[in-house]
């Protein structure tokens, strides 16, 4: 079985329990080129890996959420909750006009699934799935960080959701923060920091993509996506702490007359 038939089989799962289209789009537009990236040949300065088991996949978890207490995770939450109360006050405004906009709600319409639990976790899951049956540690690691960092993503959204409990604008609970965006960006930032910027920035398009169509379908406000967005560099993070040929440094730095946030982008090879 070759990676594309195993990625379609397991994707066939996904489209009978949602939109077919949405569904196949997230598979080619995230995982697709993930996992035809990771079935070349290994790098010639990667460590050789070996085939995650399945108990690896809830044994690695108390480790992510421990590589979550960091200090870059501070700096990540920080801008995050720092952006989400810079809009908090126009949230309302923006929603409505979201919602107004018939012709963006159109467009944005795929984000819903795209975004959902089914398309991210039983992406993570079919990735995992396919590394297993065509014998590549390359994937099946790839689906395994995949699958972990929905898992503490999940945790740390849920968790603030309980805790929060704000309402969403069209009144059912559980607003703050948005699941679909922390989810989609959990997933961008393992895709970035396993394959860099090639895969990752259409990755970080497509959840952006999706946090905004949940604004569209009055589910979100503008402050609940852009938290949401940080929980999901974080979970996303704390699943590839110390791997990958990039990474993504965010650290503090003194300016004339005050301070500021340096992002730098280092290559480890």
């Amino acid at each position: 079985m070759t990676v594309e038939k195993g990625g379609l089989v397991a994707a066939n799962i996904i489209v009978c329990m949602r939109s077919r289209v949405a569904c196949v789009a997230v598979l080619l537009l995230v995982f697709g080129p993930g996992i035809a990236s990771a079935q070349t040949a290994d790098r010639p300065n990667e460590p050789q890996r070996e085939i995650p088991s399945f108990r690896s996949l809830f044994l690695d978890i108390p480790q992510d959420l421990a590589n979550v207490v960091r200090p870059q995770t501070a700096i990540i939450l920080g801008l995050g909750g720092g952006v989400s109360a810079g809009v908090h006050s126009s949230d309302v405004r923006f929603a409505h006009d979201a919602v107004s906009n018939h012709g963006l709600d159109e467009a944005l319409d795929p984000g819903q699934v795209i975004g959902g639990a089914y398309a991210q976790i039983g992406g993570a899951v079919a990735t995992y799935l396919t590394g297993r049956l065509t014998h590549s540690p390359r994937v099946a690691t790839l689906g395994a960080e995949l699958v972990r960092a929905q898992i503490v993503n999940s945790v740390m959204t849920e968790g603030i959701k309980m805790a929060v409990r704000r309402q969403r604008p069209d009144g059912t609970p559980y607003s703050f923060p948005s699941g679909h965006a922390s989810g989609t960006f959990a997933t961008a930032t393992v895709l970035q920091r396993e394959f860099g910027w090639k895969v990752g920035a259409p990755a970080y398009a497509l959840a952006t993509y999706v946090a905004l169509s949940r604004m569209t379908e009055n589910k979100h406000y503008a402050s609940d996506i852009a938290f949401g967005a940080a929980i999901g560099i974080v979970a996303g993070r704390a699943v590839r702490f110390h791997t990958g040929n990039h990474d993504f440094a965010i650290s503090p730095m003194a300016v004339p007359r005050g301070a500021g946030v340096s992002f730098n982008l280092v290559d480890k090879h």
